[in-house]
C-alpha cells in the first residue's frame, strides 16, 4: 500500500520558533499476515503473525537533535538569509544539519509482530473453566524518522495468563499481564523522555451478558 499524507511535526528552518506539522512524501508499506484458530476437543490454539516492510519516500528534514547546544537561546533563530529574518535580527545556518531520511523505516512500524494463545476448556456441569496462556512479541521500532539509538524502542516479548469461569450469562476472569515483570520501553522522544510499559498486573473481571 501507499501511505500518503503522513502528518509529522518538523522544525521549519525558515521561521523562528518554527515547529510545525507537515505532510511527508508518500511512503510504501509491504507485508504479509497469517492467522490461525484451531480447536481439538478441549484444546484451543490461536496464532497470529505479521511481517511489515515500510519505506519512507523522499524526505529531507532538520535533525534538531544534532544541533549544537545553545543555538536557540532564548528562542530558535530563523535560517540566515530567510525573507522572514527581521532587520538586525540573529540567525543560524541550519542547512548543514538537514538530513535525508528517504528509504528509512516508518516511525512506529515494527517489522515483525506475533501472538499465540493456548487454552484448555474444562466442563464443570453447566459451567466451564478455561485456563489460557498468551505470549505476544513486538519487534524493535523507531519513534522518529531519524533512526538513532535515542529513538529506538527495543523488541519485547510479554507473557500473560487468564482463568475464565463461565456459568450462564456470567463470566468471572482472573488475569495476569507481563507475568515475568519485564522492564521495557514503550516509547521515547529522541531520548529527552522515555516511557516504560506497564509492570506485572493481576486482576479480576466480572461480566454479565444480556
Amino acid at each position: 500500500m501507499n501511505y500518503q499524507n503522513m502528518q509529522y511535526q518538523i522544525f521549519d528552518i525558515y521561521e523562528a520558533g518554527g515547529l510545525t506539522v507537515t505532510n511527508l512524501a508518500p511512503s510504501t508499506i509491504e507485508g504479509i499476515e497469517f492467522s490461525m484458530q484451531a480447536r481439538v476437543a478441549h484444546l484451543g490454539v490461536n496464532l497470529g503473525v505479521a511481517y511489515s516492510h515500510s519505506k519512507l519516500g523522499a524526505v529531507t528534514l532538520l535533525n534538531s537533535a544534532a544541533l549544537p547546544a545553545g543555538f536557540n537561546s532564548p528562542v530558535p533563530y530563523v535560517q540566515c538569509g530567510s525573507p522572514l529574518m527581521s532587520p538586525g535580527g540573529e540567525c543560524f545556518n541550519y542547512l548543514p544539519y538537514l538530513q535525508s531520511v528517504s528509504g528509512e523505516q516508518n516511525p512506529f512500524s515494527p517489522k515483525l509482530t506475533g501472538n499465540v494463545s493456548v487454552d484448555y476448556a474444562i466442563a464443570l456441569g453447566n459451567a466451564s473453566l478455561d485456563p489460557r496462556v498468551t505470549y505476544s512479541y513486538v519487534d524493535r521500532q523507531y519513534t522518529s524518522v531519524f533512526q538513532s539509538p535515542y529513538t529506538l524502542v527495543p523488541s519485547r516479548g510479554l507473557l500473560g495468563a487468564n482463568l475464565d469461569y463461565v456459568t450462564g450469562p456470567w463470566t468471572a476472569e482472573l488475569y495476569g499481564t507481563n507475568l515475568a515483570n519485564k522492564v521495557y520501553l514503550s516509547g521515547t522522544d529522541a531520548g529527552a523522555n522515555v516511557y516504560y510499559g506497564a509492570p506485572r498486573q493481576l486482576g479480576v473481571r466480572v461480566m454479565r451478558t444480556f
